[in-house]
């Protein structure tokens, strides 16, 4: 799984069209997926070089970005789902396009469907005046590239100006994290989109997931005591010994996909290179539920791409003396046999003493 970090700066970008004031996330670097269909290769390749002139941009362009010997199909769904915008170019030569560029389209609308309804992920770009077949897309906002091609790109460059989630001081933030389904499993069951070991395929909205502990009603059923997961995390773009504060993050996509049971007071343990970080009970039925679930505050810090996209939040401080000097971080979870945990996203989030700077400038 590839690792990704994520961090915020604030930049006045003036190129020819304007100046352009935009909050940049994920890494100082904002990751754009673009989907074309290949007859309007001319008219995304334009809007690519515009946009890769941004040095704050990060545009996936197939010409550009896949390598000789990649596997494209899975390097393109990996892509999607990590890219904080999925700009998408329609006309009415690609709505009558069959292929993988309508693949790119649903796999984009899954992601969407995680997505808070007061923020953007998927911007439908219009090069005519077509209208698309996925209903989904005709209750979304389009730009329109025409007639006014540099008027149509101010309202993209826009688009990222008000990103609700750029909206704190993300400079000196960064974030390392690995998908829920990179986990290593130590003791009992667990399911993925590939073995969902009993659990409903609707379960997992994404590659992402992992669902720790058994359905409860189909088999394989846990017979140990426990469920027992582990995950590593490779700190690469963080000063290990310039950072101020430190939070371990569990993220779910599906809002009711949390921590919940069954039954009430089973125990749910938590460690961090082999220091325990918490252990408590589930105690706490929502309303409209039957599940005991676990409920923390969410302290005043970034949602960051990915996990600002998660409905379900988990964060723990961290001491600086449980992680030391060793880039890699051992997290672990065990909780009880009846004990279930939907996890997409699992990572470390550093507030870096002073904001340090990436290549491009940052």
């Amino acid at each position: 799984t590839a690792l990704r970090a994520t961090a915020k700066s604030r930049r006045v970008l003036c190129r020819a069209v304007s100046c352009v004031d935009i909050n940049i996330n994920s890494g100082g670097i904002l990751k754009i997926f673009l989907s074309y269909a290949h007859g309007d290769y001319s008219h995304a390749r334009r809007l690519y070089d515009k946009l890769d002139s941004i040095p704050e941009v990060n545009v996936w362009f197939d010409k550009e970005s896949l390598s000789p010997g990649q596997k494209w199909e899975l390097e393109i769904r990996k892509e999607i789902s990590s890219s904080r915008f999925f700009l998408l170019l329609l006309s009415n030569h690609s709505t009558k396009k069959k292929g993988f560029y309508q693949r790119e389209i649903r796999e984009a609308l899954k992601i969407l469907d995680e997505y808070p309804d007061n923020e953007i992920y998927l911007v439908p770009v219009r090069l005519d005046n077509c209208r698309p077949h996925f209903e989904q897309l005709n209750a979304l906002q389009y730009v329109d590239l025409f007639p006014d091609w540099d008027a149509g790109f101010q309202k993209i460059l826009k688009v990222f100006t008000n990103d609700p989630t750029s909206r704190m001081d993300h400079e000196k933030w960064r974030l390392e994290y690995v998908d829920g389904s990179s986990f290593e499993l130590l003791d009992g069951i667990a399911g993925t989109r590939q073995n969902a070991s009993g659990h409903h395929h609707s379960l997992f909205p994404l590659e992402t997931t992992v669902i720790l502990g058994d359905s409860n009603k189909e088999p394989p059923f846990n017979h140990s005591k426990h469920t027992t997961a582990s995950w590593k995390i490779h700190i690469k773009e963080v000063p290990i010994d310039s950072y101020v504060r430190c939070f371990l993050l569990f993220g779910c996509l599906r809002h009711f996909g949390g921590l919940h049971s069954p039954a009430a007071n089973d125990f749910v343990e938590i460690y961090l290179n082999d220091h325990p970080i918490d252990g408590f009970e589930i105690k706490i039925i929502p309303e409209g539920q039957t599940d005991f679930f676990h409920q923390r505050p969410f302290p005043d810090i970034p949602k960051l791409n990915p996990f600002s996209m998660c409905q379900n939040l988990y964060a723990w401080s961290i001491a600086t003396t449980h992680l030391g000097t060793d880039p890699t971080a051992q997290i672990l979870v065990r909780i009880a046999s009846r004990t279930k945990w939907d996890i997409d996203y699992v990572g470390l989030l550093f507030e870096l003493a002073s904001p340090t700077k990436k290549n491009g400038g940052l």
